[in-house]
C-alpha cells in the first residue's frame, strides 16, 4: 500500500508538471476517473487559476469528489470566465456543493453547460 500511495503521488506532481507547462494552450481538461478527491482537486485547481487562461471545457467525471471539492470548484468558475462546459457527473457533489455550483453559473455568463448526473 505504502509504495502504490508513492507512485500515486508521484504521478501526480508529474501531472501537475506538465500542465503548469502546457497550460497556456490547454482549452480542454479531460480529467474522467483519475480517482481525484477533495483533497486532490486543490493544487489542479491551483495551477489552472494560475495559467490556464483558455479553458473552455473541465471534465472531472467519475471521480471521488464530494461538497468540499465542488465549493473549491464552483470558486474556480468564478475565477475562469472562458468556461463553457463543466463535467462533474458521477461524483458525490451533495446539496450544499450543488448549490454553490449553481450560484456560480448564475454569475459565469459563458458557461452554458454543468453537468451533475449520476
Amino acid at each position: 500500500p505504502g509504495q502504490s500511495r508513492l507512485f500515486t503521488q508521484r504521478l501526480r506532481e508529474r501531472t501537475l508538471m506538465r500542465l503548469r507547462a502546457d497550460s497556456g494552450q490547454i482549452c480542454k481538461l479531460i480529467l474522467q476517473s483519475c480517482s481525484l478527491s477533495n483533497v486532490s482537486i486543490s493544487p489542479i485547481l491551483a495551477v489552472l487559476e494560475e495559467c490556464c487562461w483558455n479553458l473552455t471545457c473541465l471534465d472531472l467525471s467519475r471521480n471521488f469528489l464530494r461538497c468540499d471539492g465542488a465549493k473549491r470548484i464552483a470558486d474556480y468558475i468564478f475565477s475562469n470566465q472562458q468556461l463553457e462546459v463543466v463535467d462533474l457527473s458521477w461524483n458525490e457533489i451533495g446539496q450544499s456543493g450543488k448549490n454553490a455550483l449553481s450560484a456560480a453559473v448564475d454569475m459565469h455568463a459563458a458557461l452554458h453547460e454543468l453537468r451533475l448526473e449520476g
